[in-house]
């Protein structure tokens, strides 16, 4: 078996094997309530893609640079979201213990998370290919090639400039920090630095096919010499991070006045600022505002309004579900000693729901 699927076979596809039977074991209902709310989402969504595509021109040249410019914004939230995946004990065991080549060992790590890629984009624009066909508009296999390239080159370039942003920010700060502000900002800024200076090229030069393939060729050249000879340094810093280089946190101790509802509260709001939580929520938050504006600034109607009505709505519907589900998940993890205390109910649940329903006001009314 070549390096790159034994990964696959033994890691990959296994852990998300055991999630998925976890799941159905333990969680049968609610599986079947979320496939079935996916789904009244997905229907939801097409619909209403439909009802607008009937009153505008369809075109292929807008329908191609909104492929582009929604994948571009997939990939750099599936790269941010990912970025502790490769910290996990698993990993570093089975890296350190074969001979696997570094760069086959990354690739071989996020190749289920590009099939997913694939997948959310295929469902994303299918109400567009229905179109389509119900306006007679052909779409040659050559055009079905030509995106399936273009995506590949695009999940794997942005997943190079990750690790390079990774690599320059780890030894500006130092391989013991995280530093995920400064590495989101100089990674979004390379990203789509080069998505408009490649933009503005492609608009001066005019349509040459030869350029074009030069391009998609030069760009798999960089991504294969790249990811080869960087990822073994990424691999180090992500491991040393995980294993021998984290320092232990000063936390200071804190003093409350004794008052169950105030208690509470405060050690929801220790737990979100401790777990992250509030950074990795404004981190996502400030993509989404500055996406919005900078997406209505340089991009057409067409790719604005898919854009904010489908990545916006449900980015800032995810933010919103995800401090009940917290609520849920911190309750599970902690109900005996929640109980040991002997305190109502209503003690651990209004100081938690208050805060969920606060930042949701701030979240649904500043955006």
């Amino acid at each position: 078996m070549p390096p790159m699927f034994e990964i696959i076979a033994r890691i990959e596809i296994p852990k998300q094997v055991k999630k998925a039977k976890n799941i159905f074991l333990n969680y049968p209902t609610h599986l079947l309530a979320v496939v079935l709310g996916a789904i009244l989402l997905y229907v939801v969504y097409a619909l209403i893609l439909f009802q607008y595509l009937d009153f505008i021109p369809l075109n292929k040249t807008d329908a191609f640079d909104s492929i582009l410019v929604f994948s571009i914004l997939l990939a750099c939230f599936l790269m941010i979201f990912s970025r502790e995946k490769l910290k996990r004990k698993e990993y570093a065991f089975f890296f350190l213990n074969t001979s696997i080549n570094a760069g086959q060992f990354v690739a071989g790590s996020y190749f289920l998370l590009y099939v997913f890629f694939n997948i959310f984009i295929f469902f994303a624009f299918l109400p567009l290919l229905i179109s389509f066909y119900i306006k007679h508009i052909q779409i040659h296999i050559f055009h079905i090639f030509l995106v399936l390239l273009l995506l590949f080159i695009i999940f794997w370039f942005i997943l190079f400039i990750w690790i390079l942003s990774s690599l320059i920010v780890g030894k500006w700060l130092g391989r013991h920090k995280d530093g995920l502000y400064f590495k989101s900002l100089l990674f979004m800024s390379i990203i789509w630095g080069l998505h408009f200076v490649s933009k503005h090229m492609a608009e001066r030069i005019g349509n040459f096919g030869f350029l074009f393939w030069i391009g998609c060729l030069a760009a798999l050249l960089i991504l294969w010499i790249g990811i080869k000879n960087l990822s073994g340094r990424y691999l180090f810093g992500l491991f040393q991070q995980s294993h021998t280089g984290n320092y232990p946190k000063k936390i200071k101790s804190k003093e409350f006045k004794l008052n169950h509802y105030v208690i509470h509260f405060a050690l929801e709001a220790i737990y979100y600022f401790r777990n992250r939580l509030f950074a990795e929520m404004a981190l996502m938050f400030s993509i989404l505002y500055a996406l919005t504006i900078g997406v209505y600034i340089f991009s057409d109607a067409m790719t604005f309004a898919i854009v904010y009505s489908f990545i916006m709505n449900l980015g800032l519907k995810e933010l919103m579900i995800v401090l009940p589900l917290c609520i849920g998940m911190h309750f599970r993890q902690y109900n005996l000693s929640i109980f040991m205390i002997n305190a109502p109910a209503s003690v651990y649940f209004f100081p938690r729901i208050f805060m969920a329903i606060a930042i949701n006001f701030m979240i649904f009314f500043y955006l």
